[in-house]
């Protein structure tokens, strides 16, 4: 049997350029014999190491990549009304404070039966450990014991949301990427300033700051620097996504499903998601909510275009990628 770091080779759009650019290059052309001799030496002792012990588990784990702020557990919910399973007046943006729905909801397309298991789709954690890693406050060994830990807890087909991608996690079990929202830069700083609003009421610091700065009540920068850089990391952690790993089997843009509402867009989405009621008249329900949704983000973040030039200009925003 392959060696799924040599099944990636075969399923990534450009395996060589992502193992570089993620500082594993040793990866590039690999063969069955060159990872077998990485995993057994000894000296030095090395990340690989973590194969050892990986269990060969007949699991799948089909995932979705949507960034912070940009609709992820809305998009649950709509699914949860095609199905039939919430009723529109339930998933009302208007009815919902800072219109967050995190917590309950969550995209679902396969209807998995251990979707609501509690905590077991919990990726917040890896997802940081990822961005420390891109800033080389972590490494591949702590990252990918985290992995090995995280594995244990499946025993069947499950399906994930990730806000940011889980870097290297198909190397060590089968997976499949079901849906990617896609946006450009400015959008993504968008959504991300947009999930600290929302956040920012129930008192974290850095959702603080970032409000306070959006609403004029502050002119530096210089506070929500490391929400910045943050956000920075998870756009270049994205578009290696986008560019070299596993093809979504559904992409759709963000303007055109949340901002558009476009009948194409919306229409996808629901075929895609099993058990969905994918009528015009149920497409011109999601449509409307979807309306209500973006408009009551756009009450939320309705001084943004005053402050948004020195976000997006007084940073120096990764283009490696992008």
């Amino acid at each position: 049997m392959k060696h799924r770091i040599i099944e990636c080779q075969e399923q990534f759009q450009d395996f060589d350029k992502f193992v570089c650019a993620i500082g594993l290059s040793k990866l590039m052309s690999s063969t069955e014999s060159s990872l077998r001799n990485e995993i057994n030496d000894r000296y030095p002792v090395n990340a690989f190491k973590h194969f050892k012990v990986n269990q060969d588990k007949d699991i799948k784990l089909l995932y979705s990549i949507v960034p912070y702020g940009a609709g992820g557990s809305f998009l649950g919910v709509l699914q949860d009304v095609a199905r039939g399973k919430l009723s529109v007046n339930e998933a009302d943006p208007e009815k919902r404070k800072t219109n967050l729905w995190d917590g309950k909801f969550g995209l679902n397309f396969k209807e998995t039966p251990t979707f609501d298991i509690k905590r077991i789709n919990e990726t917040a954690n890896l997802e940081s450990l990822v961005i420390k890693l891109m800033n080389r406050e972590a490494t591949w060994s702590g990252l990918w014991n985290k992995y090995i830990q995280f594995l244990s807890r499946f025993t069947s087909t499950h399906e994930l949301q990730y806000h940011v991608n889980l870097l290297t996690l198909p190397f060590f079990v089968e997976t499949e990427c079901l849906f990617l929202l896609d946006m450009d830069l400015e959008t993504f700083v968008w959504t991300q300033i947009l999930s600290h609003l929302k956040h920012a009421p129930k008192g974290p610091a850095g959702s603080v700051d970032v409000a306070s700065y959006v609403a004029g009540h502050r002119k530096s920068i210089h506070p929500i620097l490391q929400q910045i850089e943050r956000c920075n990391n998870e756009w270049d952690i994205f578009c290696l996504f986008k560019n070299f790993e596993l093809k979504p089997k559904l992409t759709i843009n963000y303007t055109d499903l949340i901002v558009k509402q476009e009948y194409d867009a919306v229409k996808q989405y629901l075929e895609a998601t099993k058990g969905a009621d994918t009528s015009d008249e149920m497409i011109a329900t999601i449509q409307g909510l979807l309306k209500k949704y973006h408009n009551e983000n756009l009450k939320i973040m309705n001084n943004w275009d005053n402050v948004k030039h020195n976000v997006l200009k007084s940073y120096q925003w990764s283009r490696t990628y992008g």
